[in-house]
């Protein structure tokens, strides 16, 4: 089993519901899983702040809601993260990766999953 069909499957059993991404090659595999099974939404954005918005939105709806972001991308949601998540204790799944550790260069495509880390959500 590759690491998209793993990573789909642990997104999928944790109970997310809906999935923002930025655009990127890196996810490509996982997010063409996403679409082909439309068991979890999923919802392109431009910026990863954008996306932290919106998935606060979208668990104030009733969603559980994940946003898939390359570890650079975390820089730009920190705002974002501070001022609406943390201020209002809105938990969001966070799915960071990289392409720039010692392990992501030894593997094809560059894909490694650095960080998932969920909350419980849903007590």
């Amino acid at each position: 089993m590759n690491i998209d069909i793993n990573l789909y499957e642990t997104i999928k059993k944790s109970g997310v519901d809906i999935i923002f991404s930025v655009p990127c090659i890196m996810l490509k595999g996982l997010l063409e899983i996403i679409e082909e099974k439309e068991e979890i939404k999923h919802l392109p954005i431009t910026r990863e702040e954008e996306g932290v918005g919106i998935a606060a939105g979208a668990y104030l709806g009733g969603s559980i809601p994940a946003i898939l972001i390359q570890n650079s991308g975390l820089g730009n949601s920190i705002n974002a993260i501070k001022s609406l998540l943390e201020l209002y204790k809105i938990p969001i799944v966070f799915i960071i990766y990289t392409t720039r550790s010692k392990v992501a260069k030894n593997k094809m495509k560059n894909k490694l999953i650095i960080s998932i880390e969920i909350e419980r959500i849903r007590r």
